[in-house]
């Protein structure tokens, strides 16, 4: 064997090496992520071994307490999960089903792996969780733990500190009509679909769910704080939803849909390969980032507008006049349309290899400037390759 050859195979391995070193790295800060869990710090003297070392024993401390967790250290080479305590004081739902006197709950934490999560109301005054398994019998380490910590139900799937059998299974959350959780609302799984069914989610504080590879579907949810919602890998929808605080979508693969949602503040999504489609939203202000995916906002009410993508089109419609809208793409049409009410507005756009054209009648301020009526809005448009328009609707 050459000497070239040689060198070839081990600059090859040493690559290969470093992928999966980065690969490990990544999927366990990401499940540490879902459950709000700090990655190491940057620097220091430690070799990386060392650091990663201690960064797992650290995650296991972590969750070394009564509220239980998950991590994924397992969960790219096997289907091992290892949890991270006992669940102490827990009570094991051996049967499949327990009901809880709805009185006693304040708020929720949910922590699931594989399967699928439902909320649903029934006529019962009772909370009833209901689990459930393809295969008909529930894994001994699967079983449905819970426990009621000052008013806040937490539950989770396995009671063991290793959850390792590969049968998944579905956890169906029955709230009472007209339930409202006081206190926050806080929903985990992994490989997990979560899903709200109408009008079945009301809380007076925070809803927050957390997914790593699985879709969220919450249709009617009410909150007087915040709505947010995360996911590594997944699809998330929002339907007939309102928040009095801010609206917050993100995930790094998977489309986003809004339909009739609400908020006082902000709806902000964010998705590194996706497309971000809302209808009908109602907001004081929207922001997006697509870095690889179309922005599509229609029939919405926002005075303000903030929308970016890398390689994706950029559509707005808007139902109402707008005072403020900034829309940026590197490759990619931006296209907006604007009441025929429109008052006036202030236009600039740049581009390297683009046309601007406009329905409404302007006067030119500069090369790259126009203004329409009293131009009090301020409209702002960027692209490096592609066209831009607005529209008289």
């Amino acid at each position: 064997m050459t000497k070239g050859r040689v060198f070839a195979i081990i600059i090859v391995t040493l690559v290969l090496a470093l992928m999966i070193g980065l690969f490990v790295t990544g999927m366990t800060r990401g499940a540490a992520w879902v459950l709000d869990v700090d990655s190491p710090a940057e620097g220091g003297e430690k070799n990386g071994r060392q650091e990663f070392s201690d960064f797992l024993d650290g995650l296991e401390d972590a969750f070394d307490n009564e509220d239980g967790g998950f991590s994924m250290f397992n969960f790219s080479f096997g289907w091992g999960h290892n949890w991270g305590s006992d669940f102490k004081n827990g009570t094991i739902v051996t049967n499949g089903s327990v009901e809880i006197g709805a009185n006693d709950v304040k708020g929720i934490k949910t922590n699931w792996i594989g399967g699928r999560m439902t909320i649903k109301t029934h006529s019962s005054s009772e909370i009833l969780l209901e689990q459930t398994s393809g295969s008909g019998s529930i894994p001994e380490d699967r079983r449905l733990v819970y426990r009621i910590d000052d008013g806040r139900l937490v539950l989770r799937e396995g009671a063991g500190r290793r959850v390792s059998s590969r049968t998944a299974t579905d956890l169906v959350i029955y709230l009472p009509d007209r339930f409202t959780f006081v206190e926050d609302v806080e929903l985990n799984g992994i490989a997990t679909d979560i899903v709200a069914e109408k009008q079945t989610l009301t809380c007076h504080d925070d809803i927050e769910v957390s997914v790593v590879s699985g879709n969220v579907n919450l249709e009617g949810a009410d909150s007087e704080g915040s709505i947010k919602m995360n996911s590594t890998s997944g699809d998330m929808m929002l339907t007939g939803c309102r928040a009095l605080g801010d609206v917050k979508l993100s995930t790094t693969s998977g489309n986003l849909k809004l339909y009739e949602v609400t908020a006082t503040d902000t709806v902000e999504t964010d998705t590194t390969s996706g497309d971000v489609y809302c209808e009908n939203i109602r907001a004081a202000k929207f922001e997006s980032d697509a870095v690889s995916g179309n922005v599509t906002v229609r029939g919405s009410s926002v005075a303000e507008a903030d929308c970016s993508s890398v390689s994706g089109e950029i559509t707005v419609e808007s139902g109402e006049t707008m005072r403020e809208l900034d829309c940026d793409t590197t490759s990619g049409d931006i296209r907006v349309t604007l009441p025929s009410n429109q008052q006036g507005f202030t236009a600039k756009y740049g581009t390297v290899s683009g046309d601007f054209r406009c329905e409404f009648e302007t006067s030119q301020l500069g090369k790259h400037e126009f203004k329409h009526g009293d131009g009090s809005a301020q409209f702002s448009f960027n692209t490096v390759s592609g066209d831009m328009q607005i529209i008289k609707g």
